[in-house]
């Protein structure tokens, strides 16, 4: 859904607000998430992680089936 460069944007914006909230018990700096954003469209999805956790196994429900 996203283009690489757009989900590197989307992934370092969200770091950096994870990282500015704070919370004592987050990691100081390089916080690992995925996020799961659905389309328009059933077909239509993005999971995009930060980049120190590229190659992580995302689990099975957030992967759509490709299928249309």
């Amino acid at each position: 859904m996203f283009s690489p460069e757009e989900k590197t944007t989307i992934a370092e914006v969200i770091s950096r607000l994870l990282i500015s909230l704070n919370h004592p018990e987050m990691p100081k700096s390089s916080p690992k998430f995925i996020l799961h954003v659905d389309g328009a469209e059933s077909w239509s999805w993005a999971n995009i992680t930060n980049s120190n956790d590229r190659g992580k196994d995302i689990p099975q429900y957030l992967v759509k089936n490709r299928s249309v």
